[in-house]
């Protein structure tokens, strides 16, 4: 057998092995039942919903606070938001320790 031929059975396995994964983890979740999460929004009107989805909300300083300053103005002019979603990235370097933590209170709570 030549070098290329080894080269390209491996990889030929190596494809089987991440197929016959991907499709045991696929048929694994849809065989079990789904768990189902419900969100009581408020909402006035029951068809329409106002919301503001953040993600990565920035290290806490300058530009982060202008944002949450718009994000504020537009609240307060609309008065029409119903719920804020929070993506992910909210805390840089070392995250947080907990609630305690001042980086929550700084770039959390008060923004």
């Amino acid at each position: 057998m030549r070098m290329t031929d080894k080269v390209h059975i491996r990889l030929a396995m190596a494809v089987a092995v991440v197929l016959i994964g991907t499709i045991v983890t696929l048929a694994y979740h849809l065989a079990s039942s789904p768990q189902r999460v419900q969100l009581a929004v408020p909402a006035a009107d029951a068809h329409k919903v106002s919301f503001f989805a953040l993600g990565d909300q920035g290290s806490g300083q300058f530009r982060q606070w202008t944002v949450a300053r718009s994000m504020d103005q537009v609240a307060e002019r609309t008065r029409d938001l119903d719920f804020v979603v929070l993506l992910g990235d909210s805390f840089y370097g070392n995250g947080v320790e907990s609630a305690r933590d001042k980086q929550w209170n700084w770039k959390f709570e008060n923004v």
